[in-house]
């Protein structure tokens, strides 16, 4: 392993068959060739480095030559057609006369068929730096969420959260990042399957049965449980109760009991509330319990429809939807939970909101628009709080129903 002598360079890889692929655990696929799409976070990289250049080469086959493209701190770049086995990976930094500054290297293996996550860190050791690799995890610009294909089949998905690259994962519903790492994720199959999801091997581990019809699942990080509305299966009335298990599907546990719809419930990462949106005399309100089913208090009410709370990874702010009674005004709410003062994003020209959530960096709060004449018209939008600019990201109808996106 080369030595690269100054630069940070942090490179994310997804090999697969195309840049949207699906994985179906139970009709394994083996596709001969792969893409490479790689990232560098080029934001503590030296100010005299313009530009990148990058080969892979191997014995058996030419050598492949590919450039980067670096926009807003980030280079990336894609190689199609790449064969399975075992590659040399070197990276070139260049300053604006085109002078070789620095150089990095690598040996990465390619498996046919599958999305493999690989991080290329850079360890400062005396005189220089090494590259080092660790597998599994992914940047911190991309989310997990679900969505329904043109078949209307749940599907997972791992997005960039400009919606710039979507890779179809699996079916499934309510994917929840349950390390730091970002290399596992858990979801839900068949209305109570709870499983495990690897990201570096595609691998599906089956966790346990709820027994019950659940959604909205949230990963607590502070209670180191999975929370969730349930019923019983064939119960097709209110109300939905909240209810919590361990990370292994045991230890069922409901929280409340009432007569209201569903509660989605969440939790910031640096306190054991239980935050979840209720409806009350005919408006949605949010409130917050422990998770013994005491000190159910309200938090967010009025003569508004509030709904969907969602937590910043600080826990300092909470965002969510706030609509009128009447539906002329709709708005995504963020809210400082210490000074309470509210920043609200009219999107009432847009549609109905629903599902916000803060990137992993808080810089953007990304959600979800009902945009058509149909309930599963919903097109994912981002509104970044450094520059009030609210775009579009996702389009089209190869998915429906965007929906729980999740960073952390």
């Amino acid at each position: 392993m080369k030595r690269f002598s100054s630069l940070v360079i942090l490179v994310f890889l997804f090999l697969t068959f195309c840049s949207k692929m699906t994985t179906n655990t139970d009709h394994p696929v083996n596709f001969e060739a792969g893409q490479l799409s790689l990232t560098i976070d080029m934001k503590k990289a030296p100010a005299e480095v313009a530009y990148l250049k990058g080969f892979l080469a191997r014995a058996d086959h030419d050598t492949i030559f590919f450039d980067f493209e670096i926009v807003d701190g980030l280079a990336y770049a894609t190689i199609n057609e790449v064969e399975n086995g075992e590659w040399y990976l070197q990276v070139d930094a260049y300053d604006g006369s085109g002078n070789r500054k620095y150089s990095g290297s690598v040996y990465v293996f390619v498996e046919a068929g599958k999305i493999t996550p690989v991080f290329l860190n850079l360890v400062k050791i005396f005189g220089g730096i090494d590259i080092t690799v660790s597998w599994g995890g992914v940047p911190q610009n991309m989310m997990l969420l679900m969505a329904l294909n043109a078949s209307d089949n749940w599907r997972i998905l791992l997005m960039k959260e400009d919606g710039s690259k979507i890779f179809d994962l699996i079916d499934g519903r309510y994917p929840m990042w349950i390390n730091d790492q970002r290399d596992k994720f858990m979801f839900l199959r068949n209305g109570d399957e709870l499983c495990e999801f690897d990201l570096s091997t595609h691998n599906v581990k089956f966790i346990a049965s709820l027994g019950v019809n659940a959604n909205f699942l949230f990963y607590s990080r502070p209670l180191n449980r999975i929370l969730f509305d349930y019923k019983y299966f064939g119960d097709y009335s209110y109300p939905w109760q909240l209810a919590s298990v361990n990370v292994d599907g045991q230890d069922f546990h409901t929280i409340l009991s009432d007569t209201s719809k569903k509660k989605y419930p969440a939790t910031p990462p640096n306190s054991d509330w239980i935050y979840y949106h209720v409806n009350h005399n005919g408006r949605f309100q949010i409130y917050r319990i422990k998770h013994d089913g005491s000190q159910n208090q309200p938090v967010i009410a009025g003569d508004f429809h509030c709904e969907f709370p969602s937590f910043n990874r600080s826990g300092q702010q909470m965002v969510y939807t706030k609509i009128s009674l009447d539906s002329s005004y709709k708005a995504v709410v963020i809210h400082n939970l210490t000074t309470h003062q509210e920043q609200e994003i009219d999107v009432s020209q847009l549609g109905q909101p629903t599902y916000p959530a803060f990137s992993y960096d808080g810089a953007d709060v990304i959600f979800s628009v009902i945009v058509g004449p149909e309930h599963k018209d919903r097109q994912l939008f981002r509104f970044n709080t450094n520059t009030n600019n609210l775009t579009q990201i996702t389009a089209g109808r190869e998915y429906f129903w965007y929906a729980r996106p999740v960073f952390w």
